[in-house]
């Protein structure tokens, strides 16, 4: 079976320029509109790329004789919406920027699409940082692409922060909560350290995923390979004991797991297309208890899961849309039978009618 290409975002912002540059002649053909639209179609990561090109273009005062129609705009968000459900991130080779433009037009757009991918990769990240410093956050059910000042380029899922402080010899970002996809730019000279809490990745030109909850952190390498350092907490009995730091290096395909207090958990393999479905909204679960699942759940939705008694090990083998947790209640209704109760702030409480002993539990 083919594995799915990793995703890679300076790729998609180089053809969203392309294409941004593409639309706006007025000797555009309705094969390059229907190739536009392919390309569109590939994934919500081309639409959000593209929408991103024209806000950093506007932005810069030159958007009078470029801006998108607002219907245009919305069919664009329209079809991210309807995308976000169900389509993955392919490879865009089905639909690739227009080559196929006439020469003349070709020769003179080369110029300014490379000069407008330096906006949106180069001056976008001078203005996101301009505007937010050095913090970046989303919001619960939120989840936005960062460029950063290197080029490099963050994702972040819902419900997450992180803090980026650049220095001529290091890049260092500290994931303060939730969960975050890196694609690193190669900089030999600077390494590329990410902190959660104990918990240090550092890399060079990768595609890792670290995400940060109370009690762990979880390292995920995508594509290349990291150091994972974990030095341990401070004071302790003597049971706790350990070197001063436990290193370890994490390949393409691998995961690591670290405790809030230093100690390295585990190093094992990892499936990259389960650990990202996050980045087309979808939780993908594999033997997860039914409490596991209820959590992360909560992490995109306001109305929070509660699951009572021993429904909560219900082990679970699913995939769901992130937001839409009605579609798990359901499922355990017609699955499980479980009895539901709505409380007045709107959580719901999942819970079995009754456990007798023979009851399976997993």
């Amino acid at each position: 079976m083919t594995e799915p290409a990793p995703i890679r975002y300076h790729q998609v912002a180089a053809e969203a320029a392309d294409w941004f540059v593409a639309m706006q002649s007025p000797a555009v053909t309705d094969a390059e509109r229907a190739a536009f639209g392919q390309w569109l179609a590939q994934s919500a990561v081309h639409v959000h790329e593209y929408l991103e090109v024209t806000r950093l273009w506007q932005e810069l005062g030159r958007g009078d004789s470029v801006a998108l129609a607002a219907a245009e705009r919305a069919a664009l968000v329209e079809s991210a919406r309807r995308d976000l459900e169900v389509t993955p991130l392919r490879p865009s080779a089905a639909a690739p920027p227009p080559a196929a433009a006439p020469r003349s037009r070709r020769t003179a757009t080369a110029a300014l699409a490379a000069g407008l991918l330096a906006v949106a990769i180069g001056a976008g990240a001078l203005l996101q940082l301009q505007h937010d410093r050095d913090h970046f956050s989303t919001a619960t059910g939120e989840q936005s692409t960062f460029p950063l000042a290197d080029g490099s380029i963050v994702r972040l899922n819902t419900q997450s922060e992180i803090r980026v402080r650049y220095a001529p010899a290091s890049r260092e970002i500290e994931l303060l909560r939730g969960e975050a996809l890196f694609e690193v730019a190669k900089d030999a000279a600077r390494p590329f350290r990410v902190h959660a809490g104990r918990t240090t990745v550092e890399a060079v030109g990768t595609v890792f995923e670290v995400y940060r909850r109370a009690d762990q952190s979880t390292v995920t390498v995508i594509e290349g390979r990291v150091r994972v350092e974990a030095p341990p907490a401070a004071g302790g009995g003597a049971a706790d004991i350990q070197p001063a730091t436990v290193a370890t290096e994490v390949r393409a395909r691998q995961q690591a797991t670290v405790s809030a207090a230093g100690r390295l958990v585990a190093v094992g393999s990892a499936v990259p297309e389960r650990v990202t479905a996050w980045t087309q909204r979808r939780l993908m679960f594999a033997g997860e208890t039914l409490a596991e699942v209820a959590d992360e759940f909560n992490r995109y939705n306001p109305r929070q899961i509660v699951v009572d008694g021993p429904l909560a090990e219900l082990r679970v083998n699913a995939v769901f849309n992130a937001t839409d947790p009605g579609s798990l209640i359901e499922f355990l209704e017609r699955t499980e039978r479980v009895v539901v109760r709505r409380r007045d702030d709107g959580s719901q409480v999942l819970s079995w009618p009754a456990a007798p002993a023979d009851r399976p539990r997993g």
